[in-house]
């Protein structure tokens, strides 16, 4: 699950954003695991309405996580994907 989510927030920083600078983090507790991309482009005004995060949404919510994914109030954009750890 977390591999799909930088796969998407890389492809949308790279066709989307037009950012200068990107970040990716990956951390993990024994609850829960989680990667986040925060960028500094476009923010969502970059989007063309593709489905990527909704799929994301799905997929993460099957497994009983969320994502968070919007515009930045100081530009750019933040995705973050968090699931649980251990036995569904």
């Amino acid at each position: 699950m977390l591999a799909w989510a930088v796969r998407e927030g890389a492809t949308n920083v790279i066709r989307h954003s037009g950012a200068k600078h990107v970040s990716m983090v990956v951390r993990a507790s024994l609850s829960d695991a989680a990667v986040e991309v925060v960028d500094d482009g476009v923010g969502a005004a970059g989007s063309n309405g593709g489905h990527g995060l909704a799929g994301l949404a799905e997929r993460a919510e099957s497994l009983r996580g969320h994502v968070e994914a919007g515009a930045r109030p100081g530009g750019g954009f933040r995705l973050l994907v968090t699931v649980p750890v251990g036995p569904r």
